[in-house]
């Protein structure tokens, strides 16, 4: 299971992964264009506008898990998960759904 947190709606936060029997923090170690594909894809949001860049507040624990995916992955839990013993900085993400994208655009037009 995955969860996006702290964000401004659902397509947008920190990223957080199901693991092990608890929620852990998914590390921006490895954190790439591909991961960002499969978690955008998984959460049914589109394609990532941004990921790795943004703070949505510290994830709890020292630790956490750092994915590496090819990008094909149906689920980030899929993708080659490794405990990140150091400490992590927590991978963020923006997704850009098309209905997102309708919403954006509809508040441009208004703003005119």
């Amino acid at each position: 299971h995955i969860r996006i947190v702290n964000g401004t709606n659902r397509c947008n936060g920190r990223v957080e992964l199901f693991h092990d029997g608890q929620w852990k923090r998914v590390c921006s170690s490895d954190w790439g264009k591909e991961a960002a594909d499969v978690v955008c894809s998984e959460i049914s949001c589109g394609s990532p506008v941004q990921s790795a860049t943004q703070y949505f507040g510290e994830g709890q624990g020292l630790y956490g898990i750092k994915a590496n995916c090819a990008g094909n992955e149906t689920s980030i839990s899929k993708c080659m998960l490794q405990e990140f013993r150091e400490t992590c900085i927590d991978a963020t993400i923006t997704c850009m759904s098309k209905l997102n994208d309708i919403s954006r655009f509809t508040t441009n037009l208004l703003q005119f």
